[in-house]
């Protein structure tokens, strides 16, 4: 058969299904490194929800009068995981924390880190999400987690209002609020420097 315009969108269409496909049955990664570090006398778990054009950072035992872009331990994804994103591909990387109803119903392209964090020290939390059409950088979120006690954090948008969730998993799956200090705009400046986006604000 020639190979024509038809036959190339063709193939480019198998393609993308395949992709599609592929990336919607993918399976969880259990991360054993990270799952090995964990020590419930010592240490703490956090799940963190990302997804394309979001970005999730961790200053351990910073707060807010402390952090630095010195101190930073990423907990966001690959390139390859945002596109996977674009996809509809759920990447998760566990270390074993138990499920609540977010990690359940995912969002569209919504990913899972799972993190091993110090414990007794305070913890700051940067999240944003920029577009070319809107973006969201709420200020930064301090608190200590406890010993042996999960968490989850992620970006909350509700009623075009936009700040950091926090909650605490228990061993059953439900969730409480974690209460939290809200550090100033001029900390998320220093530790994110964003870049502008023309888009509107959520």
């Amino acid at each position: 058969m020639p190979y024509t315009d038809k036959t190339m969108r063709i193939q480019i269409g198998l393609l993308a299904a395949s992709l599609l496909l592929q990336a919607c049955s993918s399976a969880p990664t259990l991360d054993t490194a990270e799952r090995d570090k964990y020590n419930p006398d010592t240490t703490a778990r956090v799940r963190l929800y990302g997804n394309n054009g979001g970005s999730i950072r961790l200053y351990p035992g910073k707060d807010c009068n402390t952090a630095t872009k010195a101190d930073v331990v990423s907990g966001s994804g690959s390139h390859l995981e945002s596109f996977k994103s674009m996809l509809g591909d759920h990447q998760v990387k566990s270390i074993g924390m138990p499920d609540s109803a977010h990690s359940k119903n995912l969002g569209y392209g919504e990913t899972i880190t799972e993190k091993v964090i110090p414990a007794s020290v305070p913890l700051t939390v940067v999240m944003h999400f920029g577009s070319p059409n809107s973006y969201c950088f709420p200020p930064p979120a301090t608190f200590t987690p406890q010993p042996g006690r999960n968490y989850e954090a992620f970006l909350h948008i509700e009623n075009k209002r936009c700040y950091l969730k926090i909650d605490v998993i228990g061993i059953d799956g439900t969730v409480t609020p974690q209460p939290y200090d809200v550090c100033s705009k001029d900390l998320l400046k220093e530790l994110n420097k964003p870049d502008p986006y023309t888009g509107p604000k959520i």
